[in-house]
């Protein structure tokens, strides 16, 4: 593997370029998310969020400046009242993150998290006179064959944007750009974000240096594991309404009874059978893995495949937690940072600097307060968003289900 050519710490002649092996079995196994500072290079780290490094002539110390931590839940008087309170800090966040050296750019799908961002950019810029707002949509050969591409039709038909579409079937004028990245990975795991890379890259050709995007919406709104929460305080009536929702969001009848049976597992079971059943199943898993895993019998050895899939499986294993808890883990995992990371760089390599207003502290902590009812209803999740944009996302993008 070739090293990533003139990063800033690997230019410095004292600073080891060794790779790091146990990082390329997280490669070959798709363990991208197993922590927040491990790299591919043996003996440099990523600094983790909310931390800050401090050097001086004593050495290194490395502090946590930030917590995400439960509060008490939001109680207001109406669906009406949450959806104006979302609205307030959610077109905070989107508009602290339109400053920018010329008009930034929306990636634009046709679901709500990206139509409520660029729904609200595009408002904001048209107020500053800085409009129209330029989005950017990946779409097919065959748009009326395709669920998403429909819905982007849709999207497209929101007020104030300059749209522009990318058929990822005719991705000619990009290729040599495409092809030009390959060799210059900071990561192997960026090599397979190709429609990602030429919605950057596309946006960087018109000029534009930021991008807003919707990426975190789904960890910010998830519901988190309501089923096990009403059985943890009692709500046994509302097992059955539940099920009906998970029904009606996958729409699949067989939802319904798979709930109800995985609440019949959660109530009669206690937490100690339930870990010893998912330690069971990881060691299942991991015994597959040596079976069947690309990695060559030196480097699982070496790398210790068991240890690192024990340790990427421990933070999916959240028994025990509160509600609120549960759903805090979820928003700032592993999983989100690297996620994260990975659009920055990837948006850095075309020169261009990506934004997600759902993973504004502010909206963060606003969302970890709701109710469970303001997440789910009627078995659409992130029901309070789709209240908020209410005139802004078209009413199909805003009440589509699955």
């Amino acid at each position: 593997m070739r090293l990533p050519p003139n990063r800033a710490l690997v230019a410095l002649e004292n600073v080891p370029k060794r790779l790091n092996e146990a990082r390329v079995l997280d490669l070959l196994e798709g363990l991208e998310a197993i922590d927040d500072e491990v790299t591919f290079l043996e003996g440099v780290f990523r600094l983790p969020p909310a931390h800050l490094l401090r050097v001086d002539a004593k050495g290194l110390e490395r502090r946590r400046y930030w917590q995400f931590e439960p509060g008490p839940t939001l109680q207001l008087g109406s669906d009406a009242e949450y959806a104006d309170a979302f609205k307030d800090v959610f077109t905070r966040a989107v508009h602290c993150r339109l400053r920018s050296v010329g008009t930034p750019a929306a990636m634009l799908s046709g679901g709500i998290d990206s139509g409520a961002v660029a729904a609200v950019a595009a408002d904001l810029l048209g107020q500053e006179r800085r409009g129209p707002l330029p989005t950017i949509s990946a779409t097919g050969p065959d748009p009326e064959n395709r669920v998403e591409s429909r819905l982007i039709s849709l999207a497209l038909e929101t007020k104030g944007i300059a749209p522009k579409l990318i058929d990822y079937s005719n991705l000619d004028t990009l290729i040599p750009s495409l092809r030009t990245s390959l060799d210059d990975l900071e990561e192997p795991f960026e090599g397979y974000m190709t429609m990602i890379r030429a919605v950057y890259l596309t946006a960087a050709q018109d000029g534009r240096r930021v991008v807003l995007d919707g990426a975190g919406g789904d960890t910010t709104l998830h519901p988190g594991n309501v089923l096990q929460d009403v059985l943890q305080t009692g709500r046994f009536t509302e097992i059955v309404d539940h099920a009906r929702n998970e029904a009606k969001w996958f729409e699949k009848r067989s939802a319904f009874w798979k709930t109800l049976l995985r609440a019949v597992w959660l109530a009669s079971v206690p937490n100690c059978v339930r870990q010893w059943r998912s330690d069971t199943i990881l060691r299942s898993k991991i015994r597959l893995r040596h079976r069947v895993s690309r990695a060559s019998t030196m480097l699982i050895q070496k790398a210790d495949l068991t240890a690192r899939h024990k340790q990427y499986g421990a933070q999916f294993r959240r028994f025990g937690l509160t509600l609120q808890a549960e759903r805090a883990a979820g928003m700032i995992s592993n999983g989100v940072i690297v996620g994260r990371e990975r659009y920055d760089r990837v948006a850095a390599s075309a020169g261009v600097e990506p934004r997600d207003p759902f993973l504004d502290t502010r909206l963060l902590k606003f969302c970890l307060a709701l109710p469970s009812d303001q997440l789910l209803r009627d078995g659409r999740r992130k029901h309070i968003m789709r209240n908020a944009m209410a005139g802004l996302v078209s009413d199909k993008i805003r009440w589509n289900r699955g």
